[in-house]
């Protein structure tokens, strides 16, 4: 099989240079360390991250899907989940006692469940 060469999704764009993480749902949603930047067709678009009263502390991982109704961001740095809709408006933050050194995580929002690799440990969390 061929492989099909790789065409540029986003240019021009000065913070896909500090992009620790990104999730595409069309929109293409690029993580830095002072927060989330959302692209559509290519072009900077609005994505409101609200005032937070314990700030993104720089390191995570984001992820969405197409047909999901939010996005979804790991903030390891404040051992917390953030659950926001796609034009950045907080839906909801997710702490527990047992999220102390978080490293990745997987969504299934059909069910409501969020699966976190945790400090050697798999969390299952419903919200």
């Amino acid at each position: 099989k061929n492989i099909q060469k790789p065409v540029v999704s986003l240019k021009d764009a000065p913070e896909i240079g500090k992009a620790q993480d990104f999730a595409i749902d069309g929109n293409i949603y690029l993580l830095t360390d002072t927060g989330i930047v959302k692209y559509t067709a290519g072009r900077l678009a609005e994505f409101n991250m609200p005032y937070l009263s314990k700030p993104f502390l720089g390191n995570g991982k984001i992820y969405t899907e197409t047909n999901f109704k939010n996005l979804y961001l790991l903030d390891k740095g404040n051992n917390r989940i953030l659950i926001f809709d796609k034009k950045g408006n907080l839906i909801f933050t997710l702490i527990s006692d047992q999220f102390n050194k978080m490293d990745d995580f997987a969504i299934d929002e059909q069910n409501k469940t969020i699966f976190v690799l945790n400090d050697g440990s798999l969390l299952k969390v419903a919200y």
